[in-house]
């Protein structure tokens, strides 16, 4: 049985997890390096490259696509000077690896004969082996917590079992199917995403030729050995009384901390989550807690929002006159109000999905027995958090409902996901949290961090775009203006906003809308609380309602 008190069968259970996902890792990345070598054909070639540049569009690395085109550019400017070359790559691409050998490659494969495209195909991967990598590691984790989260429900009750077919790969065919249906239950952990590019609709499938279809049936067998390990091993376990986030155990116990940060997982401080709730009066003992809303536009692996749900929790078991509703007399309805209250008031947005799959994954572990018991008595009843994989950034979508089931899977994704965020995008809310990406700085070069027209966008549409400004800016006024007139804004950024004349643009902003109340300069002690950064962080607390006389209180922390 899975709980706080049997280590061994947690030591046990997250070891096979680790295993698994090191195993899986391997066999997809097999997989995905037949299908960029086109021997599963165009058409796949094509939707997995797509998912993949979305992915990396995501992480601010540059597209496959946009760098074919920009060694293109250079090698058609310089010929085959690789000295050139460099000079220019040096000055344009950030983010990938052994460009300088890519180059050296693509030179003597030209000199040999070979045309400029041909001879950049032939290399151009090479670049993106790392990424790759992880990105293989962030599919096998997404695929095993799915497996998971369906074991676990099937325990607590609170869905029904999906019997495995007899069919040529039974296991693989059990994995769509849990997809399919768990959808149903928890949206957000089983909707399509850009980890999904090993589905392959079948109508693709039945279009293939003769050697394609031989390859695609190569590792179907292949996913099904291991899908059929992974059902056989977690269906071992008793997850009815499960108290423990085993995801997170897997990261404690067998990841590095280098590990942990090429996956993206670099939590916030839980000192200085607390400290900025704290700070904004965001605690259980709140009166009106359950009629806060609150948003995390940068919610990365959901610190800030598992935190806030475990106040509110706390707030919504305890009898308040806030949200006591004395014609409720049953345990699930009360539980289903708590999840209602939940999902009408928790919000969060990252631009990354393995970001909001870490963030959903970790927010269900909390409220997964309150889901249960809801589930027994209502089974209609969907969880659908209010957590959206988008830029925090853009515009407001315009919405286009889908035309044609040809569309692709990276069309079908981005539809569902500008729904979403098109209602987010007109919300107010009370209280605005997080710790919004640093160092970002908007260069030249390829890739989106060297978008001219993004560029040009947000100088026509942030005040704080000024001079060679740190991205976190745009994120304090883009969250400014999602408070409402009585709001409160918590985030902890870098100081350099302070003195650096990039900063006179969101101190405009933020003297035009409200009030600084807090602020606590960090900077001495950044190294202790991001420890292996060089960082100057500092709190800001800020309210968007005038209060008379802008006292702000300062606190500055000395590392003695």
């Amino acid at each position: 049985m899975i709980t706080k008190n049997n280590e061994k069968d947690i030591d046990l259970l997250t070891g096979f997890l680790n295993e698994n996902i090191s195993d899986t890792s391997l066999a997809l990345s097999k997989m995905f390096h037949d299908i960029i070598d086109h021997k599963f054909g165009n058409i796949i070639y094509n939707n997995i490259e797509e998912l993949f540049n979305e992915w990396l569009n995501r992480g601010l690395y540059p597209s496959v696509e946009t760098l074919n085109i920009y060694l293109n550019n250079i090698f058609q400017k310089y010929g085959t000077n690789v000295d050139e070359l460099k000079k220019d790559a040096q000055k344009n691409i950030h983010g990938l690896e052994n460009i300088d050998m890519i180059l050296l490659y693509i030179a003597s494969n030209i000199n040999s004969g070979s045309t400029i495209e041909d001879s950049i195909k032939k290399y151009i991967w090479i670049s993106y082996k790392k990424l790759i990598s992880i990105f293989m590691i962030q599919t096998s984790h997404l695929i095993i917590s799915r497996f998971l989260m369906y074991f676990v429900g099937i325990d607590k009750k609170a869905w029904n079992t999906i019997i495995i077919q007899q069919v040529p790969c039974p296991y693989l065919d059990f994995y769509w199917n849990i997809r399919k249906q768990m959808k149903n239950h928890l949206p957000l952990l089983y909707d399509l995403n850009e980890f999904d590019w090993i589905f392959f609709e079948e109508n693709i499938r039945e279009q293939s030729v003769n050697d394609i279809q031989n390859f695609i049936k190569k590792y179907d067998e292949i996913l099904d050995i291991h899908f059929g390990r992974l059902n056989k091993e977690l269906n071992m376990y008793d997850y009815s009384n499960i108290d423990v986030d085993v995801w997170k155990k897997v990261y404690q116990k067998f990841f590095s901390e280098e590990d942990i940060n090429k996956l993206g997982f670099v939590p916030t401080p839980n000192e200085a989550v607390d400290c900025i709730l704290n700070l904004c009066d965001y605690k259980n003992t709140n009166k009106n807690l359950c009629k806060i809303k609150i948003l995390d536009p940068a919610c990365g692996s959901g610190t800030f929002l598992v935190e806030s749900m475990a106040r509110l929790l706390t707030h919504l078991k305890s009898k308040q006159s806030c949200h006591e509703d004395h014609k409720i007399k049953n345990d699930w309805e009360r539980d289903q109000r708590i999840l209602d209250t939940i999902t009408e008031n928790l919000y969060g947005i990252d631009i990354h999905p393995f970001s909001t799959f870490l963030t959903t994954i970790n927010l269900i572990f909390q409220i997964i027995d309150i889901y249960a018991n809801v589930k027994k008595y209502n089974s209609a009843y969907k969880l659908n958090l209010n957590i959206i994989t988008y830029d925090t950034l853009s515009k407001k979508p315009n919405i286009r409902k889908q035309t044609t089931w040809t569309e692709s899977t990276k069309q079908k994704i981005s539809i569902e996901r500008d729904i979403i965020f098109s209602k987010i995008y007109d919300k107010q809310f009370d209280l605005v949290v997080g710790n919004p990406p640093w160092g970002s700085v908007l260069r030249g070069g390829i890739g989106p961090l060297g978008d001219k027209n993004l560029k040009k966008d947000y100088k026509l549409r942030y005040t704080s775009a000024y001079d060679k400004y740190d991205i976190y800016v745009l994120f304090l006024e883009r969250s400014i203006n999602w408070l409402n007139e009585n709001g409160t804004l918590g985030m902890i950024t870098q100081n350099t906003w302070v003195s650096n004349k990039f900063g006179d643009g969101i101190k405009k902003v933020i003297r035009s809308m409200g009030m600084i109340d807090i602020f606590i300069d960090l900077g001495t002690v950044g190294d202790v609380i991001f420890p292996k950064y060089v960082v100057f962080p500092s709190i800001l607390v800020y309210k968007k309602k005038f209060l008379g006389a802008n006292k702000i209180k300062l606190i500055e922390v000395e590392n003695r």
